[in-house]
């Protein structure tokens, strides 16, 4: 895995938790329905169950609409894109981010946990397409939207995504900077599923950066610190992805058996899940180990349960 999908992958996994459901204090029957299916959307993409995520969040999408409730309709938008976004189609998943900003600026008040989730997604999509003048126009809009909130979690959420700029500009300081303050926010707000997902996110980066500047081990501490993130949040694409940084990071340094532990544990939580383009992916890294290493192990029956057709 190269460092440019390295990143891209990583921000796949939380760009789903941008975006923050708002109900009104007396909702119908119908807000309640549609929360709900944002809800079980939601939950489906954390277990790696894109197809039922997508599903939610279309569901989500039909009753905000039916009701004209414009910040549904941009949550699920948003959260549709994510899931384009995760699978590789990253041209649908723009078209629905920028739905998703539309929704949000309509209107007599604008949707800003919409805009901020909007703009930073399609940041991530043009750091991914190396166009980061544009992905720092999009910030700029995050940034904007974040002050109105106010809220720390919000300031994060922009400082992760300067730091994957200055990353991808190779500046590993000031991008560990802004990881680290964005951390540190996220943290001393209150805890959620949003802040957890970002602190993971945060040591992602700073594991990233470490590996970048040599130093192996510390990268390898941040990425079990985001592994451990991700399990409380019981995201298993995210966890899976906390493993294989690890695992490339190890097998980098040429310590090829440790390297396959985090391999096979990465391929044992994406086998559970619908994605089956991880699991081979995984497959890959642990017979590149096997060349290095001469011993097999248990190859031969990963890569038969990684090739056999869904149930």
């Amino acid at each position: 895995m190269n460092a440019l999908r390295s990143l891209r992958s990583g921000l796949c996994a939380l760009a789903a938790l941008h975006a923050i459901g708002c109900s009104s204090p007396q909702p119908s029957f119908e807000d309640k329905r549609a929360q709900y299916h944002l809800r079980v959307g939601s939950d489906a993409f954390r277990r790696g169950d894109l197809n039922a995520a997508a599903l939610g969040f279309e569901r989500a999408l039909e009753v905000a609409r039916g009701l004209a409730d414009e910040r549904t309709e941009a949550d699920a938008l948003l959260q549709l894109g994510a899931v384009f976004d995760t699978l590789g189609n990253a041209s649908r998943a723009a078209e629905l981010y920028d739905e998703g900003i539309a929704a949000s600026s309509r209107g007599e008040s604008h949707y800003d946990r919409g805009v901020l989730a909007g703009h930073l997604n399609r940041a991530r999509q043009c750091v991914a397409a190396n166009a980061l003048e544009q992905a720092v126009t999009h910030i700029d809009a995050a940034r904007a939207a974040a002050e109105r909130i106010g809220g720390r979690s919000e300031r994060a959420a922009v400082l992760r995504h300067e730091a994957i700029v200055l990353e991808h500009e190779s500046r590993w300081d000031d991008a560990a900077d802004r990881a680290n303050e964005a951390e540190q926010l996220d943290a001393l707000a209150p805890r959620s599923p949003e802040t957890l997902a970002g602190r993971a996110d945060a040591h992602l980066i700073l594991g990233r950066v470490l590996r970048a500047k040599g130093d192996a081990v510390a990268a390898v501490t941040h990425f079990k610190e985001a592994e451990r993130l991700a399990r409380e949040l019981s995201d298993r694409t995210l966890i899976a992805f906390a493993l294989e940084s690890s695992g490339t990071t190890l097998f980098e340094q040429g310590r090829f058996t440790d390297a396959r532990v985090f391999f096979r544990r990465a391929f044992d939580v994406n086998a559970r899940i619908p994605r089956a383009d991880r699991a081979l992916a995984n497959v890959e890294w642990l017979k590149r180990i096997a060349e290095k290493t001469g011993e097999a192990g248990d190859l031969e029956a990963v890569s038969a349960e990684a090739e056999a057709p869904p149930p």
